[in-house]
C-alpha cells in the first residue's frame, strides 16, 4: 500500500500547476453491474455533476452500458443515456443519447494500456444541439499488479464537437474494497475551447457487481 500512495502522489504532480484555477466541481456516480457471461455485461449507472465550486448542479445522467468482448483485447459497446444539462439562465436541456464505442487494451507486465473511441448521438432533446453527434477519444495508462487491491492510472480525453473542443486530464485509482465492489477516485483538470475555461474536478464512483 505504501508503494501505491507514492505512485498515486507522483501521478498527481503534473496537475499541481492548475490548483489555482477559480472554478471547481464534483462528479459522483453509483453503478450496478451484472456479468451475463465472460463476454457480455450490463451496467446501470446514475451520475451527478456539479459546477460553480460545487454549489450548483451541472448535469444529471442515467446510463445503461451494454458491453461485449469480441476478443480478449477488444470490447464493443452500445449504451443508452438520459441526461439533464444546465444551459444557464434557468434553462435545462433534457436529452436522450445513444453511444457506440470500441475499447482496445493491452497488458505489458504490470501496466495496462487502453484506448476508447466513442461516438455520441442525440436522439431526442427539448433544446436541439448545434450538431447531432460528437466524438470522445480516451487514452489510459494504468499500473495494475495482480496482488494489488488498488490500481493508479493516468487518462487523457479529447471530446470533439463541431462548435467546441474539450480536453480532460485525469489522475486516479481504482480500488477494490470488496470482492463485488470497487471504488474509483480521481482528480480531473478540464479545459473547454475556444473559451479556454478550465475546471478542477474531484470524482468519486462506486461500482457494485450483482
Amino acid at each position: 500500500m505504501r508503494r501505491f500512495v507514492v505512485i498515486f502522489t507522483i501521478l498527481l504532480l503534473p496537475f499541481t500547476a492548475f490548483a489555482g484555477e477559480p472554478d471547481a466541481g464534483t462528479w459522483t456516480y453509483l453503478a450496478l453491474k451484472h456479468d451475463f457471461s465472460e463476454k457480455y455485461s450490463v451496467t446501470l449507472r446514475g451520475e451527478i455533476r456539479t459546477k460553480d465550486n460545487a454549489r450548483a448542479t451541472d448535469q444529471r445522467f442515467i446510463r445503461i452500458f451494454n458491453r461485449y468482448k469480441f476478443l480478449p483485447w477488444l470490447t464493443g459497446e452500445v449504451n443508452f443515456e438520459g441526461n439533464q444539462s444546465d444551459l444557464g439562465g434557468g434553462q435545462w436541456r433534457n436529452a436522450f443519447r445513444i453511444h457506440l464505442g470500441l475499447n482496445a487494451s493491452a497488458r505489458i507486465g504490470d501496466f495496462r494500456l487502453s484506448t476508447l473511441q466513442r461516438e455520441y448521438f442525440f436522439v431526442a432533446s427539448n433544446v436541439e444541439p448545434a450538431k447531432p453527434c460528437f466524438l470522445l477519444s480516451q487514452f489510459r495508462v494504468g499500473y495494475a499488479p495482480k496482488d494489488w487491491a488498488a490500481s493508479p492510472y493516468l487518462t487523457a480525453i479529447w471530446l470533439t464537437r463541431p462548435e467546441t473542443f474539450q480536453r480532460r486530464l485525469i489522475a486516479g485509482a481504482d480500488i477494490r474494497i470488496f470482492p463485488s465492489a470497487s471504488l474509483n477516485i480521481y482528480y480531473m483538470f478540464k479545459t473547454a475551447y475556444p473559451s479556454e475555461k478550465s475546471t478542477n474536478i474531484l470524482g468519486l464512483g462506486l461500482t457494485v457487481k450483482i
